[in-house]
């Protein structure tokens, strides 16, 4: 993650936020939106969603 991301979606995202997240940040979306939020990931590169998916 590059320098300042973290603190620029504390600041944006809120629990209960929906957020779609194409292929970089899942987990921290999912902590900053909590259990009312929803996190829509997708891994665009064909290699790296083969892996996740196993």
């Amino acid at each position: 993650m590059e320098p300042g991301e973290t603190e620029l979606f504390q600041r944006l995202v809120r629990p209960g936020h929906y957020v779609v997240d194409a292929g970089a940040h899942t987990l921290t979306f999912a902590r900053l939106v909590g259990r009312q939020g929803k996190v829509f990931a997708f891994e665009p590169q064909r290699l790296l969603h083969q892996v996740l998916a196993a």
